[in-house]
């Protein structure tokens, strides 16, 4: 899950998207999920760490599943290291490029955006929303 798909930094603190919490601690509990974010500085990883890790998460989030790089294209090479993971890999990206370059490579890919219907891919205005298409709700 890309961090700016489900959250935004707010006055110097990341705060998950309301309506994605509690989907976001169920995908915790249920699957093996990393956070992916791209960042230009050591004070933005740690503003994104602080914010994921308050999550109300049953369990600790796995720091070694937070995933930082600085560039698009390190965006794309990390999602791509993630594919082979699982057959039934899901990227939520914000990042029209990212949600192309993996279309043809991952199971479901989905780009959050608040105009979905402008997307050439599915898309959804939140998490939440995209899972509930996916299992036809």
């Amino acid at each position: 899950v890309e961090c700016s798909a489900v959250g935004r930094v707010e006055d110097g603190v990341w705060v998950a998207n309301e309506v994605d919490v509690q989907m976001l601690v169920t995908l915790h509990d249920e699957c093996e999920m990393y956070f992916v974010a791209m960042v230009e500085s050591d004070e933005e990883e740690e503003v994104i760490t602080r914010g994921v890790t308050s999550l109300p998460f049953t369990h600790p989030f796995p720091p070694h599943r937070l995933i930082y790089c600085s560039t698009e294209t390190g965006l794309k090479a990390v999602y791509r290291q993630l594919l082979g993971r699982s057959p039934t890999t899901i990227a939520a990206s914000a990042s029209p490029p990212v949600v192309t370059y993996l279309f043809p490579h991952v199971p479901h890919v989905c780009l959050i955006t608040a105009t979905p219907e402008t997307s050439p891919v599915l898309a959804a205005p939140n998490l939440t929303t995209y899972l509930a298409l996916l299992k036809g709700e």
